[in-house]
C-alpha cells in the first residue's frame, strides 16, 4: 500500500536514547512522565528523583534542583503529586566556614501532625548562589523518621 503524501515509515521514527533524553521536549514531556513512573511504587523526594533520573538514563540526562523542585510544585497544582513542602527551618551557620573545615548546626525540626514515616532532607544553600549538592558531594543529609 502506498504511503501517503505526509505519511512517515517506521524507519523515519529511529532514534537513540540520546535523541528521547535530550530532544527539545524533555522537560516539558519527559520529567513528568518519568517523575510519575519513579512516585508509582514508592515515596521520593526531589534530589532523589535527581539520582533516578540521571540513572534511569545512563547519565544522559541531568536534572537541576531548580527545575525539579518547580516542575512537582506545577504537577502537584495539577494534582499529579502530592508533596510536603517545608521551608520553614532554616538556619544559619554559627561562623564562617573553611572549605573541608566541620561545624555542628543544631535545627529544629517540627514533628509532623499525622503518624507515619517521613524522609528528613536537610541541605546547604548559598542563598542565591548555589544549592551545595551540585558542587559538594555528602553536603545532603537524608534520614527516614518514624513519627
Amino acid at each position: 500500500m502506498p504511503r501517503k503524501k505526509n505519511e512517515k515509515s517506521f524507519k523515519e521514527f529511529e532514534c537513540t536514547v540520546k535523541d528521547i533524553f535530550l530532544g527539545e521536549v524533555k522537560s516539558k514531556n519527559i520529567f513528568p512522565l518519568l517523575i510519575l513512573h519513579l512516585i508509582s511504587n514508592e515515596t521520593q523526594y526531589g534530589n532523589k528523583l535527581i539520582s533516578k533520573i540521571k540513572e534511569m538514563s545512563g547519565n544522559i540526562m541531568t536534572v537541576n534542583p531548580n527545575t525539579i523542585y518547580p516542575l512537582l510544585k506545577r504537577m502537584e497544582e495539577l494534582n499529579l503529586v502530592r508533596g510536603k513542602w517545608d521551608d520553614g527551618g532554616r538556619t544559619t551557620l554559627p561562623n564562617d566556614v573553611a572549605p573541608g573545615e566541620l561545624v555542628t548546626v543544631v535545627v529544629k525540626v517540627k514533628a509532623p501532625d499525622a503518624i507515619g514515616w517521613y524522609i528528613l532532607q536537610i541541605e546547604a544553600v548559598q542563598e542565591g548562589v548555589t544549592w551545595f549538592q551540585k558542587v559538594i558531594e555528602g553536603s545532603t543529609y537524608v534520614d527516614k523518621c518514624n513519627i
